[in-house]
């Protein structure tokens, strides 16, 4: 076994327009929204070993079996192994936390979507795009748009994905308030509660996504903040009401132009008693990048 090495950077995502429709026969949230990759990403290195699936991170994270980095290896071995009749089943997964948890950024889904691609690669077993994808959304129906990366309409649970035109010289200034997290679960959970069984079965999408998305694809990016929009505002409130959520919470962002870039910064020193973390992120194209046979 040599000491072949991987470097994978996964990119989180904020969702500029998220409308939660109803619930699916599976009971699975249909939706409708735009996502927007964004320069802020966990680190995952793979490597070699000789016993199983190893993760190993710089943060506390979920229990191993539960840990959303194993499921992925796990569920990549199992239909590579089913497909070729191999038996992979060993590498060491390193991953060094920057997107904050529980944030509505995206992060594990962004490193399950990344160990996915990486895998593939580092052992040259030649899935589809379509393969992985499906794979992907077997984890969890963010997994795939953090895979694909960029500027995204994503519909239905999360299968339907279509790439939109990349948005540019926009800057996005993103804050996490205090004692503030939220799980996507709980997020939902509450939606649910307070929102979700009193909508009509038939309830079908506004034109919200479509208004956003017109302004994307018109290249009208002095008017995207006017537009973006998020389901769970209805049912939860973290203050900051000048900005928005950019998922399930608890991370919240506002959209600023190079000329505002001192205003982000007086902001952030004026309020930085109010928040747990602030980031100033630009717009990327992609959700994953890989760093191929690095070595010792």
């Amino acid at each position: 076994m040599n000491n072949k090495q991987m470097i994978l950077k996964a990119y989180a995502k904020i969702n500029l327009g998220l409308e939660i429709l109803n619930k699916n026969n599976n009971n699975f949230h249909e939706i409708s929204t735009i996502t927007q990759s964004i320069n802020l990403f966990d680190i995952i290195k793979l490597s070699n070993n000789k016993s199983g699936i190893k993760i190993f991170c710089n943060k506390y994270i979920s229990s191993f079996y539960d840990n959303i980095a194993y499921i992925s290896a796990k569920k990549f071995f199992d239909f590579v192994n089913n497909k070729h009749k191999t038996q992979y089943k060993n590498i060491n997964i390193q991953i060094t936390k920057n997107i904050p948890m529980q944030a509505g950024l995206g992060g594990g889904s962004a490193d399950a979507g990344a160990i996915l691609l990486g895998l593939n690669k580092f052992f040259n077993t030649n899935l589809t795009k379509k393969e992985l994808l499906n794979i992907a959304h077997k984890i969890g129906s963010d997994v795939p748009l953090c895979m694909t990366g960029g500027t995204l309409l994503v519909e239905g649970t999360g299968e339907k994905i279509t790439k939109m035109r990349p948005i540019k010289d926009i800057f996005l200034f993103i804050i996490i308030p205090k004692n503030t997290k939220i799980s996507t679960r709980e997020a939902y959970d509450i939606y649910d509660r307070k929102i979700l069984k009193y909508k009509n079965n038939m309830f079908k999408q506004t034109k919200r996504i479509n208004l956003l998305k017109n302004i994307i694809e018109y290249d009208n990016i002095r008017k995207i903040f006017v537009f973006c929009f998020n389901d769970f505002e209805k049912v939860i409130n973290l203050g900051f009401n000048d900005f928005k959520l950019t998922g399930s919470g608890s991370a919240k962002y506002k959209i600023f132009f190079s000329e505002n870039i001192q205003e982000i910064l007086n902001y952030s020193k004026k309020n930085s008693n109010l928040c747990e973390n602030t980031f100033i992120c630009s717009p990327v194209n992609y959700g994953v990048e890989m760093f191929e046979n690095c070595r010792n």
